[in-house]
């Protein structure tokens, strides 16, 4: 009883320290505090996660005394490099938020200046609004070009290194890239003959299901630094990933495949 104490205690400790490191990413603007998602977004970002497990486990020593009456010695290198890791993830991420927001204040201010000296008011305030909605695209077509480039050099290099052992019964045999789509060969340690055919398909959608949700949520996380509207992001980057299985005789189980279109709102 008194380990489930302890353990439940360091979980309620965590959320706490997670949640109000999330909500200070929302307040230094890290996160957009608009967005109806703002707070799940924050709690995704993979540096809150680092520095919220680096302070729990400082607390590890004191509960343990004081609920299990135990002296335990716990190591304090692991947690140091968690808190020191995430501590500048999170400063490097506020720091570069008030420099956007330096140079958007200082353009804002210089467009505004130049309406306030031209005799034709409604002339440049269309003229402005074009050169915003312009800044707008370029975000966006920038964002989506460096998402393309990354991914383009994380599946390189795992095509590189592949086959790849995922777990006991699966492998990543090669992986195909072309401009705007990706193929993923798996193989399956299994005799296709000898799993009844629901299974396989069970099996095939698990995978993409879960496949899918990881990619909207790290997409979703991604538009939020960026500032720029995901619905948008997803209707125009145009990439499609295929995931291939066969077993172990290299006969065809099946696919499954996900399409960033497919997460756009109508």
């Amino acid at each position: 009883m008194k380990k489930v104490v302890y353990y439940s205690l360091i979980a309620i400790l965590w959320a706490v320290i997670h949640v109000l490191f999330s909500i200070v990413m929302i307040v230094t603007g890290v996160v957009e505090a608009s967005s109806p998602n703002a707070l799940f977004v924050a709690v995704l970002i993979p540096e809150v996660w680092i520095l919220s497990i680096g302070l729990t486990m400082f607390s590890r020593r004191e509960l343990s005394k004081r609920i299990l009456h135990e002296e335990k010695k716990f190591s304090k290198v692991v947690p140091i490099v968690l808190v020191a890791l995430g501590g500048l993830m999170v400063g490097a991420n506020i720091l570069l938020t008030c420099i956007q927001r330096c140079t958007t204040n200082d353009t804002t201010q210089t467009v505004s200046q130049k309406v306030v000296d031209t005799k034709e008011v409604s002339s440049n305030s269309t003229e402005t609004y074009k050169s915003e909605s312009s800044n707008v695209d370029l975000s966006l077509t920038k964002t989506i070009m460096d998402f393309k480039a990354g991914l383009n050099e994380e599946f390189e290099k795992m095509s590189k290194r592949a086959p790849i052992r995922i777990n006991e019964v699966m492998t990543l045999n090669e992986i195909k890239i072309s401009e705007s789509s990706y193929n993923f060969i798996y193989r399956l340690e299994i005799n296709k003959d000898d799993i009844a055919e629901n299974e396989l398909k069970d099996i095939i959608e698990e995978f993409g299901e879960n496949n899918k949700i990881e990619l909207y949520y790290e997409a979703i996380s991604m538009c939020a630094l960026a500032e720029i509207d995901s619905n948008e992001f997803f209707k125009a980057v145009n990439i499609r990933l295929q995931y291939i299985f066969t077993d172990a005789n290299n006969s065809n189980i099946g696919n499954c495949e996900v399409d960033y279109k497919d997460f756009a709102k109508e």
